[in-house]
Parts: structure tokens; C-alpha cells; sequence
């Protein structure tokens, strides 16, 4: 716009003076206006001595307005010029001129205008450019106004970001040129984080020690606080542990130094080397809370319900020891309990207090005083103190081997020691604890048997391999065998089928034939039979004898073959002390003795055999206990019945309520609870509507809140 008004302005004027005579000063511009870029040049560049102002006026609508001669840092320098010396030429400029000259914009107020175009154009250029070194130098052209603090803005952030991650000089002569920057705060960052790193190069003591002595206010001073901490912390070593508290007792870790000191002195809550720390250290700062754990040791704690289904414990005859406060509250191992607020866990102890904080996405009960913990999707372990010993790094933790940890990475599994050193590197498909010294893995799908010290016990070459009572079950290529605990093949990988361990024998069944072994001995008999429908669990060896098939008749046959034709029947559904089964295809089921007389109605809809030689029988939708002699021992007046606590007891139901029996079937417990849950080895843990309360079945005593 400013150049459209210029050119008017220039034809306007030449117009009028074009038949008149042409004043020496005005040659430049009537040749500007031809085009005569070279003649104005000289023009302009003659007057200079005479008339300076008027010579860079000129200059600068030659390099600001022509396509030719475009030169930004040239129209700003000869029109700043202009500027400088406008009142000493304009002094000196006939009056008659002056009219003609302020016409084509030598004024003072209308060159200052276009001096801020010319620096807008110019700051647009160097934007496109990156160059903070020309928007420096324009800076210094610019009057205070709003667009000299957004060049400052822009200009300090190519400036910042030139500096790069290592020059601190850079950002202290930034933060000195710039002090009202908006980048002030990330500057004085980057530059204590650079004098940070630059100080504590190798991450020494010596060098964390001296950083916070010398920069008591850095940002960073805790950050190194906390490196020095995991320094001490690391090395696991009591003496190591009072070296820091002598040495550092202004450190903000303090308090962790002094529960690790504990842990690691004290021991997995054993009360004699809890009460040798608190002598030995009296100043320890949580000394209080290790001698009311003293007093609470061996008292047992057990959760209950307030009228509004929130959780606390109470004390072995039922009165509130810790106040209802959570969603949901564990039993107590090693002296803390994990509880949960909304979704989150933490851990208390006997005392009620929290050992760790509610913060967590879950934490596993204690063992050995550690436990597994989650947050945000990764886990890791930490201790009774609640310091991590292994960061949350890991997609999945579980215990093997009693002190080991299975963890895995990017779904494959590998074993780490509580430490966190690896013991061997993600390797495994699948690693499955049988017991303290052994557990079942696979390695790319070949499946074996490994001991903790990674020996293969039994070989990973195999498609499946399950854990029995006499060993282990393999199976390749389809066909099974067995090996026993130390590795050793006991039967070798032959055989189409094997039937479970019963009365000492199992059915071993090949190529359309079956035999017995002993699971003692592991001898074969050498005799084998035509093999029939259901062989692997109807031709069992009990007593000496077992069913063979002839021509669709079943026989008994004895470890001498001979033979007993069986009577007749439609189906036999288990073969044991005495037999279960149909006696005509419409029939229902009943119980026959081993030589066909008949031990009970046959009336039940369904005759199912138990693991513990008993059986369940079911009639008109309701369940009932039959004993291996086929006598009857829980009635059937139940919904559901199922075996408990390892086939120690009878759960049952009528409704929603349970109840408990033995299996013999004696009444243990009257079905009248909401739910019955194993709550420690010789405790049960009850629900009656609402109300938790405890059974001991060794002692037949109770637990329930007072009050």
C-alpha cells in the first residue's frame, strides 16, 4: 500500500514539475519514476554530500520498492538514515522544494511508518529463515511496542532451542540478554539440570556429596539426595546403612535408611532380633511402633464386617482391634495385611497403621518379607519397609522355588533372584510351580521339567507334561509314559493311554490292548487284553480282579485269568468296591456289590464317582453322599454338593445357604451361611448375613464380634 501511495505520489509530483525546471535533488526521483534504476542511483549517491537524507530516502525507496534492487537490510539502513539526518537536511532544503519532497514522503512521521513495515517484512523473512543472530540485531531498531515483545518471544525460543542439551554459556548469555523472556523458568532449567550433570558426571559419592553441599537450593539438590540414597541403599549391608545416617542426617531419605536398617537387622518379624535392634538403636525414629508389634506378636487378628459392610479386625474373643476402614481386608502374614480402599491397596500392620501406603493396583501377601506389588500396568517387589527392591518393570510376577521369581518379558518368561538380578534371560513359554524344588516348563512349545537351578530335570521335549502322584505324566507324538521325580523314566513313552493310580495299580492301554502296573514297583504285567469302550477306568484292579470284555459280555477276571462271567446289566458307570450303573436302558441308576446283588434302589438320575472312592448321587434334582460300599451317607435333600478342603469335608447347599459335613457325614456346620471360606490352615472364615465370624474345626470354637 505504502509503495501504490509512493508511486502516486511520484507521478503526481513529476507530472507537475515535468515542464518545469527540474531541481538537481530531484533527478534521482523523476529517474526512479522512469526506471532508470542506474541514473537514480547515481543521482542519489551524487547528493549525498549536499543533502544526505534526501540521498537515502531515495536510496532506500530504491532497495524497499523495486523488484530489481530488493534488498530489505539496505532499504532499512539508508531509510534509518534518512531518519537521523531528515531536520539537518531539512534545514538546509529550499521551501520550494520541500513541498515536492514531502509530497513523495520525506517527512519524518511518514518515513518512521515505513521503517516499521520494512522491520515487520523483515522479522517475516527472518521467521522463515530461524535466525534468532538477525532477529538480535533487528531488536535493537525496534521501538518498545507489542511487536518488539513478540520478536523477543520468538527470537528466545530459536535461541533456546540452538543451545542445544550441553552449552550452558549459551543459556546464561540468553538469561542475561533476555531477563523478561518467557522462557525465563525453562532456561533456568535447562541450565541447572546442565550444571547438574556436568557436576555429577560419573555419579560417585563424592561427586552427589559435594553437589548438595555447594547448591543447597537446586532443583536438582534432591535429586541427587535421592541418587546418593540408592547408592547406600543398593549395597544391602548394614554397616553401609549406619554410614548414612552418621554421614548424611539432613538427607530427606533418612527415614527409608533407618526402616531398611531395620529390615535387613531385625530380620522377617522375628521377635529376639526386634527387640536386639531397638536396644542397639534408640534413636531409631519408629521405635514405638517396633515395640507395640512386640506386643501384638502371635495374637491373631481376623476381619469383620460394620452393619455397612466395611471391613476392620477383631481379636481372638471378638472385640475390635483395628476400626472398620476398608473395602476389603487379607489375613495377616509375617504381621501385615494387605487391605484395599476403592481399587486401591496398601498394606497395614497389627497396630493399624499403615506399613504402605493405600496406593497400589495390587499387592500379594508377604512371604519372606517380600511381596509382589502392580502400578500402572507393570510389576515388581518390594519389602516390609515398603522399599522397592525391584521396580515395576516387569508385564507379569510369580513366586518359583520358594525365593525366586518367574517374570516375563514381551511374553516370554525368565527367572530373577529378589535382588533383581536375572538368572537367566526370557527364555520360557511357560514356567508352572509343582513344588518348592521343581516346576513345569515349556521352551518354544517343548514342554520339560526344571529344578531352581535351571537344570532340566526331565528334558523339554514333549508336548504335555502334567504333575501326578507318582511323578510326572508325559505325552509325545500321542502317546504317554511316565517319569518319576528325579527324572527317570518309569514307563516308558509307549503307550496310547494310562488311567489314573488306584488300590496301587494303574491301566496301561496299547495298540488296541490294556494291562495293569504296579505304581510301587512299576512292574508290567506280562499278560494283556482285547481292549473295550471306557477299559482305562472300568477295568481297574481291585482286589485282585478286573473287567475284560469277551464277545460284548464283561467278565471278572483274577491275577490267576480266571474268569467270572459278570451278570447283566445295560451300563456300568464305575467299577470299585462295588459297581454303579443302569440295569435296563430306561432304567435308572443304582449300586450292585462285586457279585450282582443289588445295594440300593435303583432310582437315582445319576451316579457320579469321587476322587475319594465315594460317590455322588443325584435324585429329582436334589444330591446326596453314597459311601465305596454303596451305602447311603449324606441324604440326597441337597441342591449341591462338592468336596472341600482337599477331600477332607463335604460342602453343601440348599438355596444359597451352606453348610459343611464330614465324610462320614456327620453335621459340621448347619446350612445357614451366605458363603464358607478357608481362612488359614486350622480356621474357617464364615458369612451369615452380613456378619463374618470364624470356626475352628479342630477346637470347635467360635469367633464373633462383641458388641
Amino acid at each position: 500500500m505504502k509503495c501504490a501511495l509512493l508511486s502516486l505520489l511520484l507521478c503526481f509530483v513529476f507530472a507537475v514539475g515535468a515542464h518545469g525546471q527540474r531541481m538537481n535533488c530531484m533527478n534521482g526521483f523523476y529517474a526512479l519514476q522512469q526506471k532508470n534504476y542506474g541514473i537514480a542511483l547515481t543521482e542519489f549517491r551524487s547528493l549525498y554530500q549536499r543533502s544526505p537524507s534526501i540521498a537515502s530516502y531515495g536510496l532506500a525507496l530504491i532497495y524497499g520498492t523495486t523488484r530489481e534492487f530488493k534488498d530489505l537490510d539496505s532499504a532499512l539502513i539508508y531509510l534509518e538514515s534518512a531518519i537521523e539526518t531528515h531536520a539537518e537536511s531539512l534545514s538546509k532544503c529550499p521551501r520550494k522544494q520541500q513541498g515536492n519532497l514531502v509530497a513523495l514522503g520525506w517527512d519524518s512521521g511518514h518515513m518512521k511508518a515505513w521503517f516499521t513495515v520494512l522491520l515487520r517484512e523483515k522479522f517475516q523473512t527472518l521467521k522463515v529463515e530461524n535466525e534468532w543472530v538477525g532477529l538480535t540485531d533487528l531488536l535493537v531498531k525496534l521501538p518498545p511496542t507489542e511487536f518488539k515483545d513478540s520478536v523477543i518471544q520468538y527470537r528466545d525460543s530459536l535461541w533456546f532451542n540452538s543451545c542445544g542439551a550441553a552449552s550452558r554459556a549459551c543459556l546464561m548469555t540468553l538469561q542475561w540478554s533476555s531477563p523478561n523472556s518467557q522462557y525465563l523458568a525453562s532456561i533456568q532449567q535447562r541450565i541447572d539440570e546442565l550444571e547438574f550433570q556436568q557436576w555429577v558426571i560419573h555419579g560417585s559419592e563424592l561427586e552427589l556429596s559435594s553437589y548438595i553441599t555447594y547448591h543447597p537450593r537446586s532443583p536438582y539438590t534432591t535429586l541427587a539426595e535421592d541418587e546418593l540414597y540408592q547408592l547406600y541403599l543398593l549395597s544391602n549391608d548394614t554397616i553401609q546403612f549406619k554410614s548414612f545416617l552418621a554421614l548424611y542426617p539432613l538427607n530427606r531419605n533418612v527415614d527409608r535408611i533407618w526402616r531398611a536398617y531395620y529390615q535387613l537387622s531385625a530380620g522377617n518379624y522375628d521377635p529376639e532380633r526386634m527387640r536386639s535392634f531397638i536396644d542397639r538403636n534408640p534413636n531409631y525414629p519408629f521405635i514405638e511402633l517396633v515395640r507395640s508389634e512386640l506386643e501384638s506378636f502371635g495374637r491373631a487378628l481376623y476381619p469383620y464386617a460394620s452393619e455397612d459392610g466395611i471391613l476392620g479386625y477383631m481379636g481372638d474373643q471378638g472385640e475390635v482391634m483395628i476400626p472398620a476402614a476398608y473395602d476389603w481386608a487379607g489375613e495377616f502374614f509375617e504381621g501385615l495385611a494387605v487391605v484395599m480402599k476403592g481399587e486401591k491397596y496398601g498394606v497395614i500392620n497389627k497396630q493399624g497403621n499403615l506399613n504402605i501406603p493405600i496406593a497400589f493396583d495390587f499387592i500379594s501377601d508377604f512371604r519372606q518379607g517380600f511381596a509382589i506389588f502392580e502400578l500402572d500396568g507393570r510389576f515388581g517387589v518390594l519389602n516390609r519397609a515398603g522399599i522397592t527392591v525391584i521396580q515395576n518393570q516387569y508385564t507379569d510376577l510369580e513366586w518359583v522355588f520358594g525365593d525366586l521369581l518367574v517374570y516375563e518379558v514381551d511374553g516370554q518368561k525368565g527367572l530373577l533372584k529378589l535382588t533383581g538380578e536375572r538368572i537367566c534371560q526370557p527364555m520360557f513359554d511357560e514356567i508352572n510351580p509343582v513344588n518348592e524344588m521343581l516346576a513345569i516348563a515349556s521352551i518354544a512349545g517343548r514342554v520339560g521339567v526344571i529344578n531352581s537351578s535351571l537344570t532340566e530335570v526331565i528334558k523339554c521335549q514333549f508336548d504335555r507334561i502334567t504333575s501326578a502322584p507318582h511323578g510326572f505324566l508325559v505325552e509325545k507324538n500321542g502317546l504317554k509314559g511316565i517319569y518319576d521325580v528325579i527324572g527317570k523314566e518309569v514307563l516308558a513313552v509307549q503307550y496310547d493311554g494310562i488311567g489314573e493310580s488306584k488300590y496301587g495299580f494303574l491301566v496301561l492301554k496299547k495298540g488296541g490292548m490294556f494291562t495293569h502296573v504296579n505304581s510301587q514297583t512299576w512292574r508290567i504285567n506280562s499278560t494283556w487284553y482285547t481292549g473295550y469302550e471306557n477299559d482305562l477306568k472300568l477295568a481297574t484292579l481291585v482286589n485282585g480282579q478286573f473287567l475284560i470284555q469277551k464277545k460284548k459280555a464283561y467278565y471278572w477276571t483274577d491275577t490267576l485269568k480266571r474268569t467270572t462271567k459278570l451278570f447283566a446289566f445295560d451300563q456300568l458307570n464305575a467299577v470299585g468296591e462295588v459297581l454303579s450303573g443302569k440295569k435296563s436302558k430306561a432304567g435308572q441308576f443304582g449300586f450292585w456289590d462285586r457279585n450282582g446283588v443289588e445295594l440300593s434302589p435303583f432310582h437315582f438320575d445319576y451316579v457320579e464317582p469321587l476322587s475319594n472312592g465315594q460317590y455322588l448321587v443325584s435324585r429329582a434334582g436334589v444330591s446326596g453322599i453314597y459311601s465305596t460300599s454303596g451305602v447311603p451317607i449324606i441324604p440326597c435333600s441337597f441342591d449341591d454338593i462338592v468336596s472341600w478342603q482337599e477331600n477332607s469335608y463335604y460342602m453343601v447347599q440348599i438355596g444359597t445357604k451352606k453348610g459343611i459335613f464330614t465324610l462320614d457325614g456327620k453335621e459340621v456346620l448347619p446350612v445357614t451361611y451366605d458363603w464358607i471360606k478357608k481362612f488359614n490352615e486350622h480356621c474357617w472364615m464364615l458369612n451369615n448375613g452380613g456378619e463374618l465370624c470364624y470356626y475352628f474345626p479342630e477346637t470347635k470354637q467360635w469367633i464373633k464380634r462383641k458388641g
